[in-house]
Order: structure tokens, then sequence, then C-alpha cells
């Protein structure tokens, strides 16, 4: 920290990006307000023969003293060295914040992004490229920070139009790479989506709902039983979608438009500046040789790879997926390492999370790296001094319900949230509250639930068991109509709205129902219930909610750390967390009786994560698609064809870089790891196939890569390797069909 504050003082570049960080960081915090609080976005309307915003844009007022938090300055002073100096030792180092749920981890390392962006910028305004990637685990968690990261984006590219001389001519954008499933990987693709969306389809793959820099609507908008498409425009030459603000008065409304993108082809061809994916997405990387682009390869003038790799949520990193992230962070690794004053410099890595046991070695087996811990713990439990335990306000409160004289599990799931639901329609607010505002925490109900199946069972209570049990409550508590008194004010709770947060949901309806979240009462689309699995167990950020029932004890220490972290993330709205345990489970019982211990000291039981990136099954699944990716992205006679088979040169880099990664490997591991990649390189000099292979190809003559679980074409093709395209797809599948009668039974 003394370091970076010293920088300030002498180096003008840092010190001007650092500034204009500061003033970026303070508009993105009044744009993202804009554009995610229900209260504050904008919709359209029809007025004459044109349609115009509800209400004129009014630029928000940032306010002239504002603060960051001290644990989040301090973490952007102290890595200040590592972009201002390359071959600082700290460059080397993974820096891990390590801060509870809600703390603001988010916009410590967005700081310290944007700080990236225009440090880069302004040494060599030319320099453009990808500088920042930033990789998550979950649909949910990346399309919420998209939106939340694409405010400060637009600040950053709007500083940059003001001032082109010192930060260049190409824009500052961000985008967001994702499977196809969730985005359009092509631009004609996108063009159909948005025909089909025209059309009254209703899965949006265009993500953004609202302008992150005024907050109007964007996408579809149903106006008087006529469908309108807002902010999603369609360009012919060449045909592709652009994203543009369709508010006249918005900064972002002119032909540049909103610096976005999520369609793959675009990216590839204009590499943003902020690239947002999920870690399953660089499983892509040997299939398509187009990424290379986003390491600085191939762009036609002298660009440089990322220089800052963030990872959210690194307790997620673990297990088969962890193990398999750690076994392709080696390409990663080795393609974002560019050349200076002769020596070899690295992406600098920051990670994030809450909940982390071991995080050394975990750091150590994904990036080869040491790491810090930060804010490290102090003297005292409770006080690091960036964070202190407080007793005096309110914070978050749990209670357990163990019902064990009830008939079932069920009924007590029904009784429970009958209650939760009903409760804060009693709530008397002081003098100078409104009703609407003081029972607005509690209103939403987030039921949390270990499986889809336990789910599936609470979506059918909803349908009649728990409006059944509601009318029992309201007959004894007298809000019966008829036993109301004339006049007096009906207290009664409905389920009106109920949403799912769950994998089941198709990802163009993730981000409609989070902005459904945000909806606060007196509004008649305020949420009532929603009902979420471990989707939500990291980053749904929505500051109104404060009310969870989580059904049965969570798998995980972390899990339940992090689910129940959802709800009470504004101080001035405490959250209540009641876990609905199952009596007819031991361990949800062993957690009652030990309810209060458990909680005085939840993190000290989160478990330790396992990750081993060159485990003997992981090297057999994936240790020749790193072999491809160096050679195609690093070898030109290779980008396109392996017919030219692997030099002496290329097969030597390959073998180098493989084999400096497995240093933490166990002898076994190691001495298997460099068996499978010899015979694989072996076999590919020898047989120098025709073509790498595609998805859903055609292709006549056997590749050298076939997808992962899809069945093979021709019966003679056996010496192609199987390749994964998604890093979860670690274990085999196969597919049950019912026989309806048995094989030789007709017979008998």
């Amino acid at each position: 920290m003394r370091a970076g504050i010293g920088l300030l003082g002498i180096d003008r570049d840092v010190f001007e990006a650092f500034s204009e960080m500061n003033h970026a960081m303070v508009a993105q915090r009044a744009h993202y307000e804009l554009a995610s609080v229900a209260e504050k976005r904008r919709t359209w309307r029809k007025e004459g023969a044109e349609y115009i915003p509800e209400r004129p844009y009014v630029a928000p007022e940032y306010p002239e003293r504002t603060s960051w938090r001290p644990f989040q300055l301090a973490f952007v002073l102290m890595n200040l060295v590592s972009f201002a100096d390359p071959h600082s030792e700290e460059r080397d180092i993974a820096d891990i914040i390590w801060f509870p749920t809600g703390g603001g981890k988010t916009e410590a390392y967005l700081g310290l992004a944007a700080f990236g962006i225009l440090h880069r910028r302004l040494t060599d305004p030319e320099n453009s490229g990808t500088s920042v990637l930033m990789r998550y685990t979950l649909r949910l968690l990346t399309t919420q920070q998209f939106q939340r990261a694409a405010s400060l984006i637009c600040a950053l590219e709007l500083l940059r139009r003001q001032s082109p001389e010192k930060y260049g001519t190409d824009p500052i954008t961000i985008g967001l790479w994702l499977g196809g499933s969730v985005t359009p990987n092509k631009n004609d693709k996108a063009i159909k989506e948005l025909a089909d969306l025209e059309g009254g389809g209703d899965d949006n793959k265009f993500i953004v709902l609202s302008c992150p820099w005024c907050g109007v609507d964007m996408g579809p908008v149903d106006i008087e039983g006529r469908r309108r498409i807002f902010g999603y425009e369609r360009e012919a030459r060449p045909p592709q979608v652009r994203f543009r603000c369709s508010d006249p008065g918005c900064d972002f409304h002119g032909p540049a438009g909103l610096p976005l993108e999520v369609v793959d082809e675009r990216i590839y061809a204009n590499p943003p500046t902020l690239l947002i994916g999920t870690v399953d997405k660089f499983a892509m990387m040997p299939w398509q040789p187009e990424a290379r682009h986003l390491f600085g390869i191939d762009a036609g003038k002298n660009i440089d790879p990322p220089d800052l790799i963030i990872q959210d949520e690194l307790h997620l990193i673990s297990g088969p997926l962890g193990s398999m992230v750690g076994h392709y962070e080696t390409v990663i690794d080795e393609l974002c390492v560019r050349e200076k004053s002769g020596k070899r410099v690295g992406a600098k890595i920051v990670a994030s999370t809450a909940t982390i046991s071991r995080a050394e070695e975990q750091v150590e087996s994904l990036y080869d790296r040491n790491s810090m811990l930060f804010p490290p713990q102090g003297l005292r439990a409770g006080d690091s001094f960036f964070a202190i335990e407080r007793t005096d306000i309110p914070g978050r409160l749990y209670v357990g319900v163990l019902a064990s004289a009830l008939p079932s599990h069920i009924t007590a799931q029904v009784w429970t949230l009958s209650s939760l639901l009903q409760s804060p329609a009693f709530l008397k607010p002081p003098f100078s509250t409104t009703d609407a505002a003081y029972r607005d925490p509690y209103w939403t109900v987030m039921a949390y639930f270990n499986s889809l199946r336990e789910l599936g069972r609470a979506a059918t209570l909803i349908r009649a068991d728990i409006p059944e049990h509601l009318n029992a409550e309201w007959f004894r508590m007298g809000l019966m109509k008829d036993l109301l008194p004339e006049g007096a004010m009906d207290l009664r709770r409905f389920i009106n709205r109920d949403e799912e947060l769950t994998s089941r949901l198709r990802s163009g309806e993730i981000p409609g129902t989070l902005q459904k979240l945000f909806t606060s009462l007196p509004s008649s689309e305020t949420v009532d219930l929603c009902l979420a699995t471990n989707m939500i167990q990291v980053g749904l950020d929505v500051p109104r909610l404060s009310l969870m029932l989580i059904v049965g004890q969570p798998k995980t220490a972390s899990e339940y750390i992090q689910a129940s972290s959802r709800v009470g993330r504004d101080r001035d709205k405490p959250g209540l967390v009641v876990t609905n345990f199952n009596p007819f489970k031991p361990r949800d019982r062993s957690h009652f009786e030990s309810f209060r211990a458990f909680h005085e000291n939840a993190y000290r039981h989160v478990e330790p994560t396992s990750v081993t990136p060159f485990a003997v099954p992981v090297v057999d699944r994936a240790i020749h698609a790193l072999a491809v990716v160096l050679a195609r992205y690093k070898d030109a006679t290779l980008l396109n064809s392996p017919a030219a088979g692997i030099s002496g040169r290329t097969r030597q880099l390959i073998v180098d870089v493989i084999l400096r990664r497995t240093r933490n490997a166990t002898d076994l591991e190691k001495d298997v790891a460099m068996k499978r990649l010899k015979a694989f390189l072996d076999r590919w000099d020898e047989w120098r196939p025709q073509s790498y292979g595609e998805f859903g190809s055609d292709d006549p003559n056997e590749p050298l890569l076939w997808p992962a679980g899809r069945p093979i074409p021709h019966e003679g093709w056996n010496s192609m390797k199987p390749t994964l395209s998604s890093m979860r797809s670690v274990d085999g599948e196969g597919e049950a069909f019912l026989l309806r009668t048995y094989p030789g039974a007709e017979e008998e």
C-alpha cells in the first residue's frame, strides 16, 4: 500500500489513471442504480405515431463527497505496483480478496480493472485489445455482473471519447462470452434471434434489458397490444445486430452506440477491453482458433495480451470442475505471457471469495502461483482492521425450525411458508416511514431448496396447500371479511406473483426474472415468493431482499453461508433466515441440536476444496486439447489445418509449457501426462489428418478432434480424440429407454 501511494506522487500516468478510475466508479454507482432499481428505470409509451420514454432522462448528480470502504481502497493501492512495473515480484502473486458476502468485493476488483484499462491506454493509446478477463462459474452470476460492469465501461468509454488523444481511437468495450444456448455465436444467428423477438418470441438472448447508462428499457416491450424492440438495431453492412440506446437524450444514442458485445463473431473481430465469461467457454479454445485474437495474437498491430485475470467466487472452482479449469489454465497462462525487456511477463491474477479453506493449496494447484489473502487475519478474531464485527447494530438473524410433531416435512414447509408470507402484512412502521417502505424488505420470500426435486414439491404447494393454510390463519386471526369491522384494512396476504430461479430457466429468461426481484412495494408487480436452488448461492445481489427460507440443511457449510447471504445485504434492512430442518434426516437434526454453536463459528466449518489438474482422468480427457491450442495459436502453419504435422520447434514449445506446469503434480501424474502427450503428438505427426474437426461437420475424412459424447458417424474412425466443449462434461453419459415388452417374451 505504501508503495502504491508513493507511485501516485511520482508517476504521472499512475496518478491520472487512479484519479479517472475514481471518477468512473462514482459514475458507475449512480448509473447502475438507474438501470437496476425498478423505481428509477424508465419504460416507453406511445405518443401519437412515436414511441418516447415515459419521462425524460435526467443525468444523475454525482455526490461531491463519496468514499470507498477501507479494504476496497487498500486493495487497489496495493496492486498499483503490479501494473506500473510489470517486472515486480507482486505481479506473480495471486491476490485473494477474502471478505464476508455483501462486503463489496465486486467494487474492489472493478476499481482495479478500471485502473488497469486506463493505465494501459495512457502508456500506449494504440495498445487496445482485451485488457481484462473476468471469469465466473454460473450463468446467473455472469449475466448480473455483466450488467453491473457495463455501467463502468460506459463511464470509461465516455471518458475516452472526450480525450481520444490520451486514450486512443479504439473504443473501450465490454463483451459477454458465453455458450450458444445463452448468446448468439454468429451475426446471422443474432439477426435470426432478433427476428424471432420481433415476431413475439420470449427467449431473449441479447441479455441487456435496460440501458446501462440512462436506465431506459431495452429489448421487447409490449405497448397497446403491439411489440416493439428498443435498443437492438439491425445493420445491413455488414449484417449484424448492434446495441444503441433508443433514448435521444442518452449519451449512447449516437452512431457509435453502446460499447457492449454479446455475439461471439463480433467479439473475435473486435476483442472487447473487458471480457466476461464463464470458465466453461475456455474449453472451446481448441475448436475456435478465432479466440486467439483475445490474447493479442494476429491482431494486425502490436497488442498485448490481457494484463489482469479476475476469478470471482474462487471456492466454486473445486472438485472435477476445478481440476479441469486448472488443466486448461496451463494454456491460458501461457497465452497471457508477453516479452518485456527480454523477460517473460504474465497477467496479474485476482480472485475473490467469502468462503474458502486452504486457499494457498487451491491457488497453487489452479494457477501455479503463490497467493496472498487480503485482508490478512488480525490479532483478534472479529477485527482485521478493515472489518470489525459489531453487535450494536442489527445484522442477519438465523432461526431454526424442527417441526418434529408434524406428520411430515412437507406440512412443516406449508406452515412455515404461510407464516412468513402473512407476517409482513402486520408490520407497523415508525411515523417517518411509509407502510410500503417498511414492509418491502420482507415482502418477497426467497425459498432455497437443495434440489430441483424438493423445489418441485413446493411449486405444487403454492397452488393449493399454502393458500388453504393461509385461509385457516386468517380465520384464526380474525382477518376473514365477514369478521372485520366495516372500513377495516384488509391485511390478508395472497401469492399473486411467484417466480423461479433454477437451471430449468432458459438463459434468456434469467435477466427478466432478476429485474422482477428489484421491483419494490407498493407496485403490484412485486414478487411474493421466489423458489430457488443453488443457482443463487453466489451472484444474486438484490439489496431489497431480507427474508429467506432454507428448506433442509445444505450439503456444505460454504453453500449454506453463501445462500443465506443473499438476503439482508443492506445494513438498513436486517435479514431474517429461517432454516426448516427435516426431522427425518439425522444430519438436519444434528445441525438443529448444535444450531447456536454452528452459527457462532460458521466459517470454521467451511470445507477445504480439492483441485488436481493433472490427475490421470483429467489428463486422459484433455491434455491433447492443450497441445492443440498451443499448436493452433502459436504456429501459423497449423492454424487452420493439422496436415503439416508438428514441427520440432512447436513440439518442444508444447512439451516445455506443459512440463513446467506439472511441477506440483505427483511423479505418477507427471509421468502419465508426458506419456499421453508424447503419444498424441507422435500419432498426430504420423497421421497428419486433413482437418481439426467442427461441430455439426459432415467431413468425409476422419478429423483430429471429435466432440466428446457425440456418436461417431463411421465405424472405421478410431484415431480421433474425443475433446470437451464444456468443462462440466467430465463424466460419460448414457441414455435409458423404457422397454414396453421384455425381449423374447412373445416367443415364450
